[in-house]
């Protein structure tokens, strides 16, 4: 098991822009192991992501916790390519049909493209002084099960969405040959058995690790629900030869001390599948 954290050596509780440190080193005298950032406006050609993170310190902090031996994995809560605006859908009726134009033939897929080249461009900067690139576990069009990102389940349909994975991953991978990605797959809460989670896979040839973003359950106080998504991503990842990988979890205020180690933890470790 891998416990990591988003942006840890960026900011902190009481911190920022410190050398070296992160809450959980604060904590426990340790980094975490895997180290969680979002791209999330670099389509914009933005110095900074969408949280004030600057993408030359975040390459930094990548190439160094490669070098430290730590994983980095990297989502995008990418701009919406039509309407210029946030991922964040806030006119539900406008964002129907957003993919359908981003995918080949559509009227916005060279708009598309262009974020792709962006993506592309900094995942190819991650260069360490020898010259290897740090390997990244890239999750595009996470949480796709909720209907909060233009790219969610009642905005496109199934094929669609697959389309989108597999373009993104094509693109990157055979016109851009980034060979240093590795792929995340991880809707959100909502799913009841196998069939429900891989209604929108795309595919054992894209993707590389079996996620889920879960805040819901332990927040509303049903560990026993949260055990439940566990061992479904767990099963499927048995069953696809994947990595099991919980991709994003947490609360905004953490005032428990023990959250972590009698909340979370006994969830994960319920079992062999979790």
């Amino acid at each position: 098991m891998m416990i990591g954290h988003q942006d840890a050596l960026s900011y902190g509780i009481i911190w920022k822009k410190g050398e070296d440190r992160s809450d959980l080193k604060d904590l426990t005298g340790s980094h975490p192991a895997v180290f969680g950032w979002d791209i999330g406006a670099i389509e914009l050609g933005s110095p900074a992501n969408l949280d004030s993170v600057p993408f030359n310190e975040m390459r930094k902090n990548i190439i160094q916790v490669y070098l430290d031996g730590g994983i980095n994995t990297i989502s995008w809560h990418a701009y919406n390519p039509v309407t210029g605006k946030s991922s964040w859908v806030e006119d539900k009726k406008n964002s129907n049909g957003i993919v359908a134009k981003i995918l080949p033939g559509g009227s916005h897929h060279e708009e598309f493209k262009k974020q792709l080249d962006k993506v592309a461009d900094f995942m190819k900067s991650l260069k360490a002084p020898d010259g290897s690139l740090a390997p990244v576990i890239f999750r595009p069009w996470h949480e796709n099960s909720g209907n909060w990102f233009w790219w969610g389940a009642i905005h496109c349909s199934v094929e669609e969405y697959k389309a989108l994975y597999r373009f993104t991953v094509d693109y990157l991978r055979n016109t851009h040959h980034l060979h240093n990605l590795l792929f995340a797959y991880s809707p959100d809460v909502g799913l009841k058995d196998d069939a429900g989670y891989l209604e929108r896979y795309p595919g054992d040839d894209l993707v590389d690790f079996i996620g889920l973003d879960d805040y819901h359950s332990l927040n509303t106080g049903q560990p026993k629900q949260l055990i439940s998504n566990l061992e479904v991503i767990a099963q499927i990842a048995n069953d696809h030869n994947k990595i099991a990988a919980f991709t994003e979890t947490g609360c905004n205020r953490i005032e428990q001390k023990d959250y972590f180690t009698h909340v979370l933890l006994p969830c994960l470790d319920h079992s062999e599948l979790t």
